[in-house]
Order: structure tokens, then C-alpha cells, then sequence
């Protein structure tokens, strides 16, 4: 009997450890899709964040390990990660972006600015 609540103790431990040492996405940083497609994600008090790309701001918060939020237009959209790949859901289709360092994303956005000033 002592060896069966000893062993179910130490799972319950178990159980709590792993449930507790969940990850937390971070969507902090600079992101990477097809196409060179960049933007940046961002917040100043860790509750509301900003995604930033070539063609503006749009404003998101956390809501169930998702950073979500709503377009101009008022139609939603939702970024979830997992380590260093990102996955952007808006209007039912999904796209994978890749983590990158500042230097690339600096890089990218000159080339994207300099096309559209043309």
C-alpha cells in the first residue's frame, strides 16, 4: 500500500512538474516568410504588442498562448509560435515564417522601401 502512494505521488509530481515547465511562445523579434516577406513583432509593457511590416502597425494581445488581433477592416487574425518558427492565420490561410536576426530583417525592409520608392 505505502509503494502505491509513493508511486502516485511521484507522478502527480511529475505531472505537475511537466505542466508547470510549459513553454511560453515568444513572439518577440523579426520574422521571415515566402517571398522575403518581413515584419517585426513587438510590445512595451508585455501585455499589448505591435506587428510591424512595410505596410503598417496593427495592434494584438495574447489570448490563450495566440497573439491575436483585428485589421482595419475588422477582420481577424492570429499569430501562434512554436521556438523559432511563427504561423499567421488570416482569413483561413495559414503561413509559416522563420525567425531571423535584425541585421537580415534591417536588410530586407531597405530592400523593400528602396522598391517602393521607385
Amino acid at each position: 500500500m505505502k509503494q502505491k502512494i509513493i508511486i502516485l505521488a511521484l507522478l502527480l509530481l511529475s505531472i505537475m512538474f511537466f505542466a508547470c515547465s510549459k513553454e511560453q511562445p515568444n513572439f518577440i523579434g523579426y520574422w521571415q516568410g515566402e517571398a522575403n516577406m518581413v515584419f517585426e513583432v513587438f510590445t512595451e509593457n508585455g501585455m499589448d504588442y505591435t506587428i510591424r511590416n512595410i505596410n503598417g502597425d496593427l495592434s494584438a494581445n495574447v489570448i490563450d498562448d495566440t497573439l491575436r488581433g483585428k485589421n482595419s477592416l475588422d477582420m481577424e487574425y492570429k499569430m501562434a509560435v512554436k521556438g523559432d518558427s511563427a504561423y499567421y492565420t488570416f482569413s483561413g490561410i495559414v503561413t509559416g515564417y522563420a525567425r531571423i536576426s535584425k541585421q537580415k530583417y534591417d536588410e530586407i525592409l531597405a530592400g523593400q522601401q528602396g522598391a517602393a520608392q521607385e
